[in-house]
């Protein structure tokens, strides 16, 4: 068996490439922020049908779940990582970075949360039907990479 050399936790580009994901992950959340928000009051929204989310509502709730949610998964994706280099005794493994894509941000707005706000008028419970769709997701991937053999 190839002996392991201990883990390096940074290498050359290492500090690059977070500062790249952070900013791209940065640049999504302002994004969302402008599409979700509105400051009218909700019976103007109704009269235009242009309904949308306090700004309040979405620096308090939306931003700071969808930022603990990409650290939990970056921290999840970590421990796979540690866990296949111990398991194969290689010392090159990495974890690959979690964050947001633009094209699924658009989809997830405009395809979810934002129907979800529109029917129900009502900006929490159509937050935890959005979470409700995320965590189904995830843990429907989750079981699939179990039953594939994939983790």
């Amino acid at each position: 068996p190839r002996s392991m050399t201990p883990t390096s936790w940074a290498r050359r580009g290492d500090f690059n490439a977070f500062f790249g994901l952070m900013l791209d992950n940065v640049a999504v959340m302002v994004i969302l922020f402008s599409m979700v928000t509105s400051l009218d009051a909700v019976e103007r929204q109704v009269e235009t049908n242009a309904i949308r989310f306090t700004p309040e509502f979405v620096l308090t709730r939306m931003i700071p779940g969808t930022a603990i949610g990409v650290l939990l998964g970056d921290l999840v994706f970590t421990w796979m990582a540690v866990r296949l280099a111990r398991r194969t005794r290689r010392s090159d493994v990495t974890a690959m970075p979690l964050g947001i894509d633009t094209p699924s941000l658009f989809a997830f707005t405009f395809g979810i949360v934002g129907p979800a706000f529109i029917l129900t008028r009502n900006a929490e419970r159509a937050w935890h039907i959005s979470t409700a769709r995320t965590s189904t997701s995830t843990l429907t991937r989750a079981w699939a990479s179990i039953a594939t053999g994939g983790l």
